[in-house]
Formats: structure tokens, C-alpha cells, sequence
């Protein structure tokens, strides 16, 4: 059996750290939490908005961010599209 070099889809990648800072998770899980509640009818829209907002605006830094670094458009999120 021979070595042969290996190709580009062989090496490891760059360890992907992203933007899920203990702080962003918290906020991640409130949103969830804020959408569940939604769902269930126990707060209303405006309230789950106020809600993810926060986390929206820290997902969309990061990804601003995160663009910038490897030169692509930003996937931003919305806030309608994670009440969904």
C-alpha cells in the first residue's frame, strides 16, 4: 500500500470556534424559550419580538463579522424567519 499526498479535501480544517459565545447562547435559548411561549400562546407577539431581537442583533454581528473574515456575504437572520 503506498502514501499518496493528500489532496485538499484531506486535510483538516480550521477548527471553526463561531459565534456561539456563552453569552450568544444564552440568548439563543431565551429566543427558543420566547418562541415556544409564542406557540403556546402564553406571550404575545411584541413580547417574543423584544425577545429574539436581541439575539438576532448578536447572530447578525457574528455573521457580519464572520463574512468580512472569509470574504463572503453574511447569512444574516431574520426575525420573522425564526418565529417560523
Amino acid at each position: 500500500m503506498t502514501l499518496s499526498t493528500p489532496t485538499a479535501r484531506h486535510l483538516p480544517t480550521a477548527r471553526y470556534t463561531g459565534p456561539m459565545t456563552p453569552a450568544n447562547k444564552k440568548l439563543m435559548q431565551d429566543a427558543e424559550e420566547a418562541r415556544g411561549k409564542l406557540r403556546r400562546g402564553l406571550i404575545s407577539y411584541e413580547e417574543a419580538r423584544a425577545i429574539v431581537a436581541k439575539y438576532a442583533e448578536a447572530y447578525n454581528t457574528a455573521a457580519i463579522r464572520i463574512g468580512k473574515e472569509y470574504g463572503v456575504k453574511p447569512r444574516k437572520m431574520s426575525i420573522t424567519a425564526f418565529m417560523r
